[in-house]
């Protein structure tokens, strides 16, 4: 490690520990901060156990630290079980630390009852805050080196099942192979995530679809059994066959929409010249990449049940599929226990995403479009950017390359026009509202909204600029 983020380090624990005056028990800093450490980053958490005996325990070290720095003592359960103490400074240069017992007689017992070996390391802290040697009883600094994720012991995924997650996790962030002994436990142990609360489960795929690779993890879970096990949905998906215009079937499809979604995400410079920028802003907002990939390789789970075969074209048709596929994506995220937010975008890509086809059509009018933008806002975006990825994931012999350029472009170029255009009017106040409307004699109801939505869409489309202009429509209104 740096001895710039070394010392970095050593301060902040300073400040936490020149208060004491008293004798401390023995004090470890641990895990996923030692990992850090010695990958070259400064941890994002600080995590310290603390040797429970007569000098001491976690609870009380946590109280001390603070009472002496005036800071904030807040219990919970960093894991099941795992009883955690975090004390929160005032001053947020100083930020938080996590104080947890130490497992076992000493501290290679402790560390060979974690999960993986590149978290099974500790670093002695001293009473003054500075940092001591290394105890890494299982060379979790070697695995660090060959960038493999291995277990720390056999009873690793059956003690919790989340693990198995948590090990896709850590190789997709740090760009880790999971070894072959943490694969073959991981398939033996699949069922038990069925154990598992959803939520535990939706914080780990959320975690593993924010990453710049996660269409190679999730690949790697499919064949492992793990991804079946938390979609089930996704099963009669596999094998399902399509039409002339697709290579491969719903799933495979599915997969190859999402590395796609993927690609265009990690390259927004290269696919949006004029607004990536604004593309970047709106898209790494809260969980809206990760969300975006699920839906990517979610979009089509309606398929399978309104499949059929035209008798007329002799062609398989998916009639409807969209919005199957809208109640599908609605009963899996309620299970996974999303947020009302999350389930809400979730469903728009799953019944949006045919929109690229028929909003497309030359036929279509612009105030259409402009209805559908109003509609769902900057949701667009991220339902095009998926459009995007599904068409170029369409490659059978009736597929022709040429239209599909001609999508792909209208897509960026309809991407354009909405933060040039379109966003800019949608954000304009309304011309009239509903207080001018009593004003007029007009009773609050059905006959309101239809003429404020008259007026409004009369505004979108340029038809009237000011407020003149939206009364003298109103009186023709009126009139008529």
């Amino acid at each position: 490690m740096e001895k710039s983020k070394k010392a970095l380090i050593e301060k902040k624990l300073n400040q936490w520990f020149k208060p004491i005056q008293t004798t401390l028990p023995d004090i470890y800093m641990v895990g996923g901060s030692v990992r850090d450490c010695l990958l070259d980053k400064f941890p994002r958490d600080i995590d310290l156990v603390c040797h429970e005996s007569h000098i001491g325990s976690a609870k009380s070290l946590a109280k001390l630290l603070a009472s002496e720095n005036k800071a904030s003592f807040v219990p919970f359960l960093k894991k099941i079980n795992e009883p955690c103490f975090r004390v929160v400074s005032k001053n947020p240069e100083q930020g938080f630390i996590d104080i947890s017992p130490m497992r076992g007689n000493n501290i290679v017992s402790d560390l060979n009852l974690r999960d993986f070996t590149i978290n099974s390391m500790a670093v002695k802290i001293n009473p003054d805050g500075t940092m001591g040697d290394l105890t890494d009883p299982l060379d979790g600094a070697g695995d660090i080196k060959k960038k493999i994720i291995r277990i720390s012991g056999p009873d690793v995924f059956s003690s919790d099942p989340l693990r198995m997650l948590r090990a896709f996790r850590f190789a997709s962030a740090l760009s880790f192979n999971i070894d072959f002994t943490a694969a073959e436990l991981i398939k033996a142990n699949a069922e038990k995530l069925k154990n598992i609360s959803f939520e535990r489960i939706v914080y780990e795929i959320i975690e593993i679809f924010k990453n710049d690779n996660a269409c190679f993890f999730i690949r790697l879970m499919d064949e492992m059994g793990i991804l079946e096990i938390i979609f089930p949905e996704i099963i009669p998906m596999k094998n399902c066959g399509q039409n002339a215009f697709h290579h491969l079937d719903v799933w495979e499809h599915s997969l190859l929409t999402l590395e796609n979604c993927e690609h265009i995400i990690n390259n927004l410079d290269k696919y949006f010249n004029k607004n990536h920028d604004k593309i970047k802003k709106i898209i790494n907002q809260d969980n809206c990449i990760a969300l975006l990939k699920t839906g990517s390789m979610l979009h089509d789970l309606g398929k399978p049940a309104e499949k059929s075969i035209c008798e007329k074209k002799g062609r398989i048709t998916f009639y409807g599929h969209e919005k199957t596929g809208g109640l599908i994506i609605d009963e899996i995220s309620r299970r996974l226990r999303m947020s009302k937010k999350e389930r809400e975008f979730l469903n728009i890509l799953v019944t949006e995403h045919m929109k690229i086809f028929s909003l497309s059509d030359t036929g279509v009018k612009p105030i259409t479009k402009m209805r559908w933008f109003r509609k769902i806002g900057d949701n667009a975006v991220f339902v095009l950017i998926q459009g995007m990825a599904d068409i170029m994931s369409t490659s059978g012999p009736k597929s022709l390359e040429h239209h599909k350029n001609d999508l792909l472009k209208w897509a960026v170029d309809t991407i354009d026009l909405y933060f040039e255009n379109i966003k800019p009017k949608i954000q304009d106040p309304n011309l009239i509202t509903g207080k001018d409307l009593i004003e007029m004699g007009i009773k609050s109801g059905p006959e309101m909204g239809r003429i404020l939505k008259q007026v409004r869409e009369a505004q979108d489309s340029g038809i009237i600029k000011n407020h003149e202009q939206a009364v003298n429509l109103l009186d023709n209104l009126f009139t008529s």
